[in-house]
């Protein structure tokens, strides 16, 4: 089954997200079309943010976005947010000599991350002016590093300029991460994973997380620590104390927390909640795939179901064609 059967969008706007923005990157800033484009996005996040979490429908457009969604749709959002050093640092300051542009997108950026919402933007778009946009722009950014973060971190490190990976990266710190990193301390403490065996504790004055799993006299802490400019800087996942674990087993269990955390596209602890989910299979019996030695898959999270007719052992999508 394709991925355009399995999430049914309307025609037009997959068109948009996936080729639109190649155009639009070289339209005028007040072009039909790229007004088009920030809507067809606005309603995207809308209808993603209104899907229940761990859906399989929420899983499967996220991979769709992940798999076909161009990220140029960032560099068109960027055209309206005046970022610089100077400017950005002043935003701390609430300079009042900054752009009126800056302002608007950054004050947007930070409503979007804080209420998951960037309602409040399109409701006040009309009629349409180019002053508005920067607001429009900024408020789909931030939604973008809520519901998005992975594919947002994808784009953030293929740029090359380094004085344009800094200013967005300023800018994210300053206006998007601190809403977003208290959001998900407060939904981590807030998640009930309901079992003995597993434990999970926040430091919202360290932005740490620590994940206890126990089973059958053995045991591992890894601490997961979330950067200043989360989630454009990947986090941080170390094992702090380990308990009648093998090495190469701790090395597994820390790279598969990694690749949990910095793979979703979600909530952290959607994440941590699969990486418990991946290591309760393991303990069931379930044989981990031989080549991303995980047993639930990091980004679709499916079990390895493609057996090889040599070594008979089970893959995910991952096994080599």
């Amino acid at each position: 089954m394709s991925i355009e059967e399995k999430v049914h969008l309307n025609e037009e706007i997959s068109f948009m997200i996936e080729r639109a923005p190649y155009e639009v990157l070289q339209m005028d800033l007040l072009a039909p079309q790229r007004v088009n484009l920030f809507f067809a996005w606005s309603l995207l996040l809308s209808h993603l943010l209104s899907l229940p979490p761990s859906s399989s429908q929420r899983e499967r457009l996220i991979q769709y976005i992940q798999d076909s969604a161009t990220p140029v749709i960032l560099d068109c959002l960027f055209q309206h947010i005046p970022v610089e050093i100077s400017a950005v640092q002043s935003l701390k300051k609430k300079d009042a000599e900054l752009s009126a542009g800056l302002l608007e997108a950054a004050s947007a950026a930070t409503r979007a991350t804080t209420t998951g919402s960037l309602l409040f933007s399109v409701e006040s778009f009309w009629p349409v002016e180019l002053e508005k946009i920067p607001s429009l722009a900024g408020a789909i950014y931030g939604l973008m590093l809520q519901v998005l973060p992975a594919y947002v971190r994808g784009w953030f490190s293929d740029l090359r300029d380094r004085n344009t990976s800094a200013v967005i990266e300023s800018f994210t710190r300053t206006c998007c991460s601190p809403p977003l990193i208290a959001n998900e301390l407060s939904q981590i403490k807030k998640a009930n994973f309901r079992d003995e065996n597993f434990s999970v504790s926040v430091s919202k004055s360290a932005n740490e997380i620590v994940a206890t799993y126990t089973k059958d006299e053995t045991g591992m802490d890894l601490v997961i620590r979330l950067p200043a400019s989360y989630p454009l800087r990947p986090v941080d996942v170390d094992c702090t104390r380990s308990l009648g674990i093998s090495e190469t087993k701790q090395r597994k269990w820390l790279m598969s927390m990694m690749l949990f955390v910095r793979n979703q596209n979600g909530a952290l602890a959607e994440a941590i909640g699969i990486w418990k989910r991946n290591f309760d299979k393991e303990f069931e019996g379930v044989e981990e795939c031989p080549i991303c030695y995980s047993v639930i898959h990091t980004t679709n999270h499916s079990l390895p179901r493609l057996a090889c007719k040599t070594c008979k052992h089970k893959f995910h999508s991952c096994l080599p064609l």
